[in-house]
């Protein structure tokens, strides 16, 4: 008997095959999918027609890493669903049968369900800025994949489904990024009416129009930063600091996005390893030398130089070192809010200000319909 025997699994394959599973089960249930599944399935979906023409719509070898490397994003797989749907019993039923399904798909044995109450209305945070969200629940799906006893230990995968029940349309008026304002029906893919942003008040026509140039964008990983906070008189609140965290972890998300994101107005500038100009740095937070494979953030002295990632004059640091830097932050302003008078809630390191909140987006819609931009 061969024991430890490696067998390959192309995980992507199989993933692909449970998510479009998971996706018409939610679609039958009249639930909405958004966020960062939509945002890679059109990317996937792009690079596949991409990889199909090339190829004389031969897709034996579609997961094959090694073929096409220019079409390679085609194999972009999501492992999480974010669902929106109307009321608690949909939500029970629906998820009663994604369960179902995968557990007669892979065994009982071969499967481990985590449910988790995220966020529910009494939460005073989201009743304070009056969200209309009911609840929140996380379903995580440990599978196993392909165990076979004393032959392989097979290979686990994760299938993360998070839904929010709502009387409104999501985003909820607080769209954070626009490659993640978009909506999957099971009729068709478009803007979200709901984003909080000037992009609710366009017409059809000028609608239609910025969406086909905003998932060109989303197809070249280029997008902007749009968080608008509500109106909130002290900003040393803990309503203030809640809307910077929630920030912060949206721009770390995408930060840490399997493929580079160019995000073109944040206070900051993420600087990936292939922009890297091989000038000797060290991170102003943890004082080691700055790699070149390392991934980095600066903040320019010069604002004007935000939209130029290479040779920025500024303050360079770790990505996990800004991050976790800012995190402290919040944390401790926390603690002590009501003591703070007067005071810029986040800063770098070098004591510049940082502000997440967007007043609004105007500029940036208008130079999608290309139209003259307002300078100050």
């Amino acid at each position: 008997m061969v024991a430890n025997t490696n067998i390959n699994y192309n995980i992507n394959y199989i993933k692909k095959n449970i998510l479009n599973t998971i996706k018409q089960i939610i679609f039958n249930w009249n639930g909405v999918i958004f966020g960062g599944f939509v945002r890679d399935h059109i990317i996937s979906e792009y690079y596949t027609e991409i990889f199909k023409k090339n190829n004389n719509n031969n897709i034996h070898n579609i997961w094959n890493t090694n073929i096409d490397r220019e079409t390679i994003a085609r194999t972009l797989i999501s492992d999480e669903i974010d669902v929106y749907i109307k009321n608690n019993q949909q939500s029970d039923k629906m998820i009663a049968e994604i369960t179902k399904t995968i557990l007669t798909k892979f065994g009982e044995t071969n499967v481990a369900i985590t449910k988790i109450l995220l966020i529910n209305k009494q939460d005073s945070f989201y009743l304070y800025i009056e969200n209309p969200i009911i609840n929140i629940y996380r379903y995580c799906y440990d599978i196993l994949i392909g165990k076979i006893p004393y032959i392989t230990n097979g290979v686990n995968i994760t299938i993360t489904i998070d839904v929010i029940i709502s009387d409104e349309i999501v985003p909820f008026g607080r769209l954070d990024f626009l490659c993640n304002g978009f909506v999957m029906t099971e009729y068709n893919i478009c803007l979200s009416n709901n984003t909080g942003t000037d992009l609710d008040n366009l017409g059809i026509l000028e609608k239609k129009e910025i969406e086909s140039k905003i998932m060109k964008d989303i197809v070249n990983f280029k997008t902007d930063y749009c968080m608008k906070f509500p109106q909130i008189t002290n900003i040393n609140t803990r309503f203030a600091i809640k809307y910077n965290e929630q920030a912060c972890k949206s721009i770390e998300n995408l930060a840490n996005h399997k493929y580079k994101w160019e995000i073109r107005n944040l206070p900051i500038i993420l600087v990936h390893p292939s922009k890297y100009n091989n000038i000797c740095k060290h991170c102003c937070i943890c004082f080691n030398v700055l790699k070149k494979k390392d991934s980095k953030i600066t903040i320019p002295y010069n604002m004007n130089e935000i939209n130029n990632a290479d040779n920025v004059i500024g303050s360079y640091m770790h990505k996990n070192c800004f991050f976790q830097y800012i995190y402290k932050q919040l944390e401790d302003k926390k603690n002590k809010y009501n003591d703070m008078i007067n005071e810029e809630l986040l800063k770098c390191p070098l004591q510049h200000h940082i502000k997440f909140n967007i007043d609004n987006i105007k500029n940036i819609i208008d130079r999608y319909l290309d139209k003259p931009l307002i300078t100050n």
